[in-house]
Parts: structure tokens; C-alpha cells; sequence
């Protein structure tokens, strides 16, 4: 398009022929040509780059694991997330890269799909802060109110209140393996996750007090 205008003419973009290449006497043009030819390379770039970012953190998964040290028998071992250090660097490298694209003044076209990803690795952050800080917070005192029975006993109200928050904790790491297919974009999208992790971590938090 730019070149026609160029050479003031216009042709159909869908069936371009020999005689519309004439028509637009790059010769003429040869600066503006190399111009427009470098500035379409470099956001070809760009957009492939865009593209196998998207497809990397569609397809990414958690590393869930049984937790190896259950304190209580149970029929199904409950599953913990692993190597989350792995998703961490990964979540930094593709941000960079991001920023990188971001600075391009060759991004304008793709500055809605720049601005979606980066809402998308902005999110993963702050979910998987969660998850780590509850997931911690619910292994420590697992091993205290599914382990000691005189614990419950002298604290039957936290101990009730821990069981409901192991109940959450349990299906929430079961539905990320079985419905989610362990898909690191998929389970943190799942609609109000965050604000249940950080409302589970407070709960484990005010269980936690309770012991001292």
C-alpha cells in the first residue's frame, strides 16, 4: 500500500501481478523500498517473537507432585506445586523480552497483543505469590493438626478451621491437575483464584497464631 502510493497508482493486494510490480517503478523508489522492506522484517520479527511467547505460556505446566510426607492416612496423596523456580525465571525472561519489544518503535501495530501478555505474565506473578505463600503456610501446619491429636484436642476450633481450609487447598490442587490439565495460564485465570489464595493464607495465618 505504502508503495502505491508511492508511485501513485493502486493495485489489488489479493492478486498482485507482474505488470502491477511495473506499475509501481520501485527503481524510483529504491530508498523508501529499502526503508519499507527493513521496517516490515523487523516487525515480522516481532510478531513471530509475539507468537511463540503466546504459544509458550499456553502450553506451560506446573510441576505437581504428592506431597512426599502426608501426616495423616488418606485415600488420595495430595499434590503440591514443584520447581516453581522454573516458572519464576521464565515469567522474568519473557518480561524482558516484552520490554524489549515494548522499547521497538516498530511494535505500534502489536501493542494490543504486547499490553494482553503482559496483563497475562503480570497476573501469573502475582497468583503464583500467592500460591507458594499458602502452600507453604498449609504444609507447616498440616504436619501439626493432621499429626497431633492433642493439638486438636486443645484447639478444636482451629482445628476445624484448618480442616476446611485442607479441604479448599485439596481442590484446588486437584482441579489444576485434572481439569486444568496442570496449564500454568489456565489455572491462574481461573476466576477468583487470587483472592481465594490470599483468603486461604489469611485463614492458615490466623491458625498459625492460634498455636503460639
Amino acid at each position: 500500500e505504502e508503495l502505491a502510493r508511492l508511485a501513485k497508482t493502486s493495485i489489488a493486494l489479493t492478486t498482485v501481478t507482474f505488470e502491477d510490480v511495473l506499475k509501481l517503478r520501485l527503481h524510483e523508489h529504491a530508498q523508501h523500498v529499502r526503508e519499507i522492506t527493513n521496517r516490515a522484517e523487523r516487525e515480522m520479527k516481532i510478531e513471530e517473537d509475539l507468537i511463540k511467547l503466546g504459544a509458550q505460556w499456553e502450553s506451560a505446566k506446573f510441576d505437581l507432585r504428592p506431597l512426599a510426607r502426608e501426616s495423616r492416612e488418606i485415600h488420595e496423596k495430595t499434590l503440591i506445586l514443584c520447581a516453581v523456580d522454573d516458572i519464576t525465571l521464565s515469567l522474568e525472561d519473557s518480561s524482558l523480552t516484552l520490554q524489549s519489544i515494548s522499547a521497538s518503535k516498530h511494535a505500534v501495530p502489536f501493542r494490543d497483543t504486547v499490553q494482553s501478555l503482559e496483563y497475562s505474565l503480570s497476573h501469573i506473578s502475582d497468583v503464583l505469590e500467592a500460591w507458594i505463600g499458602t502452600q507453604r503456610r498449609w504444609m507447616y501446619l498440616q504436619s501439626i493438626f493432621c499429626g497431633a491429636d492433642d493439638i486438636r484436642a486443645q484447639l478444636p476450633f482451629e482445628a476445624d478451621q484448618f480442616d476446611q481450609i485442607d479441604l479448599s487447598w485439596r481442590e484446588i490442587m486437584r482441579s489444576t491437575q485434572q481439569e486444568k490439565e496442570s496449564k500454568v495460564l489456565e489455572s491462574c485465570k481461573v476466576e477468583g483464584r487470587l483472592h481465594h489464595l490470599k483468603e486461604l493464607s489469611s485463614q492458615l495465618e490466623s491458625c498459625q497464631k492460634s498455636l503460639s
